[in-house]
């Protein structure tokens, strides 16, 4: 495997947590080098304190973030998709609020407030309130239109960004429970053909580039 992949998309699906955000670094370590980074992201929740550093990160490595959300992006992943310059939503993407009235109590509100905060993005006014404690349910479903009125900037998909859901199937709706799945989607190299696609596996025996806690990557090439 080339160490390095110019052009490029990362597919995480599954709960934030430190070791997940620890295998994604290292992805991004090993197998990008872009000023430009696309993410395609699925997650029903995690570790809030591993998502901020995760979005942290996303900020400092790179100059331009797109999230592409196929289905479900809650609780925590709102920490990450805040970050991005161009949000991408597909039929079934949706966001969620990082908290409730409800969660004051516990002090994870002013918790997130904070981190929203400090991520130094620029929310519409009223919107850090409006995640931390403005809705019912942390379930609700924030939808591209009402993701609008919050801060993002809103793009369409690609033909690129419908190639590589369609590479990923089912995964890019259904929520991945227990270990994260992490992939790269890269675009075909010159050295193959470019009549398909292409699936190299690797792992932790046979390529040091695999991070740690991962058994198992894909990179998926595709022709353009």
């Amino acid at each position: 495997m080339n160490n390095y992949i110019y052009n490029s998309t990362i597919y995480f699906n599954g709960p934030i947590s430190h070791d997940s955000i620890h295998a994604f670094k290292r992805m991004i370590d090993h197998n990008i080098t872009s000023d430009e980074c696309t993410m395609v992201l699925v997650t029903e929740g995690g570790d809030y304190n591993a998502a901020f550093h995760l979005a942290k990160f996303l900020r400092a490595h790179f100059d331009r973030i797109r999230i592409v959300l196929p289905s479900v992006c809650k609780g925590p992943g709102m920490l990450i998709a805040a970050v991005a310059d161009e949000l991408v939503f597909d039929v079934y993407g949706e966001l969620g609020p990082v908290s409730t009235a409800s969660q004051a109590v516990t002090g994870k509100n002013e918790m997130l407030t904070k981190y929203l905060t400090q991520l130094d993005v620029n929310f519409r006014p009223g919107a850090i309130d409006r995640l931390v404690s403005g809705y019912c349910t942390e379930q609700y479903a924030i939808d591209q239109d009402e993701a609008r009125e919050l801060v993002f900037a809103i793009e369409e998909l690609t033909s690129e960004d419908r190639q590589a859901i369609f590479l990923l199937g089912d995964p890019s709706v259904v929520p991945v429970q227990g270990e994260a799945v992490i992939r790269v989607l890269a675009p075909e190299d010159v050295n193959k053909a470019s009549d398909g696609v292409h699936v190299e596996n690797i792992s932790n025996e046979d390529d040091d580039a695999v991070p740690p806690g991962l058994r198992h990557v894909q990179i998926i090439h595709f022709g353009k």
